[in-house]
């Protein structure tokens, strides 16, 4: 049932009232009723609404956000029209203001004074049902994937969403007591009931916060509300209520795990004519003509799309996932995120991680007790400063042995923030290690193949050659890249690589 033609078609009540302070002496206020139903349907041409309307709705949608009891508009020098079409646009576009009710318009011939806003719960519970339903938004996104790229995916997975998680409200609709949240998105989205306006306005929600331009769509005659999406300049028809399986004699939904239907999924304006029930007699709508994706066979989503451990910034399919690095890493809490959500993995490798991933896997016990604020510099190197998240690893990398400082012109030198090298990770973890390596003549034919195997440092060589010889270092494209920052899969590769072939002590 749609909202445009229910309580929830909001009525703006244009009341008399001499005591209105913004009323002059000798002055006539006048009023007028008019139903949002018939400013609901100019929601295709929002853009076209003047500066004026556009600033009206701005100052409105704050204050409703505020939940403000009314507004001073007498600066504006707005009309009516204008007020009205302003308080559509709030509500056609601003979903998350679902708790607004009437407004009272006071005006003096047509010119509007001043408005006041009325709202359908009290101000205490509406602050809890603003933070419910964004909860509620942020579960609905799990279902996007992480390294999902269509927008016609993330439109299938939110379309699911809807339909496994919110059930007509059918018995309300029957004896005709559908309550004021059914006809919004909070209906949908946190109490999993809604009647077709609830799921219109939770839909174009959701595609909002990915991204996707949506309207919701609406037939008088069809007593029926719907949403047009625009997917990389084509529009389509989604109707996600006729997509939610309900018998209407006996009331019962589909329920979460009945088959997701897409009978109603990104069709053109001919075939929603003809599908089905058909529908028809629909407000005016950006023109559906695209039909490639009327007989899809669409995946079916029916839960969140979990990253690799949580981390955003890789997909399943990415090399250190597949090869079991970032497995291994996080599994031993040797590399961990730079947050909740995101590791980082092609970002340099500094020395003073390095160091800290090292003391991670070899003193354990120690490196878990740390506790910075109680440490101080003792690796002789006045670049390491004291009580810092890496300042143990530091003093344990130069007492053990792994990392030998730089030299520069002042003096031997840590350099934490540095980045760690293709060729100074293999010496360092070499280093750790009394496995015997005998390079043989293909390791050294091998390298000499790498075009840029010459631009290893001296120093390196022979850890270079030792690391082919065992697996240690793998080139790629023709080049070893021995000078070349080591990113933080890289690193976490390297180390990989080293547990499983070397005796690390």
């Amino acid at each position: 049932m749609s909202r445009l033609l229910s309580r929830f078609v909001l009525a703006i009540m244009l009341l008399l009232a001499c005591a209105q302070p913004a009323i002059a002496c000798g002055q006539t206020p006048q009023a007028e009723i008019v139903i949002l139903r018939d400013l609901a349907a100019r929601e295709g041409s929002i853009e076209m609404l003047d500066t004026k309307e556009e600033q009206l709705a701005r100052a409105i949608a704050q204050g409703v956000d505020a939940l403000q009891d009314g507004l001073d508009l007498s600066s504006y020098g707005a009309t009516l029209e204008q007020v009205h079409s302003a308080i559509a646009l709030v509500r056609n576009t601003r979903h998350d203001l679902f708790y607004l009710g009437t407004v009272t318009i006071w005006h003096i011939d047509g010119a509007v004074t001043n408005i006041e806003l009325h709202y359908d719960w009290p101000t205490s519970q509406i602050q809890t049902m603003r933070t419910e339903l964004a909860a509620a938004v942020d579960e609905a996104l799990t279902w996007v994937g992480y390294n999902m790229e269509s927008d016609y995916d993330k439109a299938k997975a939110l379309h699911d969403y809807l339909v496994r998680t919110c059930v007509y409200d059918y018995h309300n609709y029957a004896a005709g007591t559908i309550p004021a949240e059914s006809y919004t998105a909070y209906g949908a989205l946190v109490l999993g009931r809604a009647v077709c306006n609830g799921y219109a306005e939770a839909y174009e929600y959701l595609l909002e916060q990915v991204g996707i331009d949506s309207t919701i769509v609406s037939s008088d005659a069809m007593n029926h509300a719907w949403n047009v999406v625009t997917i990389y300049g084509n529009n389509y028809h989604v109707d996600v209520t006729w997509d939610d399986p309900v018998s209407f004699s006996t009331g019962q939904d589909g329920g979460f795990h009945d088959a997701v239907e897409t009978t109603y999924f990104m069709l053109s304006d001919a075939t929603m004519r003809t599908r089905g029930r058909g529908h028809h007699d629909w407000t005016p709508t950006p023109s559906c003509t695209d039909t490639r994706y009327e007989n899809w066979r669409w995946v079916s989503y029916d839960g969140p799309v979990e990253p690799p451990y949580r981390f955003r910034d890789m997909t399943a399919d990415d090399w250190f996932v597949t090869s079991g690095v970032i497995e291994y890493v996080v599994e031993h809490g040797l590399i961990l995120g730079v947050s909740e959500t995101r590791f980082a993995p092609n970002d340099p490798l500094t020395r003073a991680q390095f160091a800290t991933i090292m003391w991670r896997y070899l003193e354990p016990t120690a490196s878990a007790a740390y506790r910075q604020e109680n440490t101080v510099n003792e690796t002789g190197m006045p670049d390491v400063e004291s009580r810092q998240w890496y300042t143990g690893a530091a003093n344990w990398a130069i007492e053990s042995g792994l990392i030998a400082g730089v030299d520069t012109a002042e003096g031997r030198r840590f350099k934490p923030n540095n980045p760690v090298t293709r060729e100074q990770i293999v010496v360092m973890l070499l280093r750790m290690t009394d496995t015997e390596i005998d390079v043989d003549r293909d390791a050294q034919a091998l390298f000499d193949s790498y075009a840029d195997s010459a631009g290893t440092s001296s120093w390196a060589r022979g850890s270079m050659l030792e690391s082919l010889e065992i697996g240690l270092i793998v080139g790629s494209g023709g080049r070893l890249r021995p000078q070349d920052p080591c990113t933080r899969a890289e690193g976490g590769a390297f180390i990989v690589r080293a547990i499983e072939e070397l005796a690390i002590i």
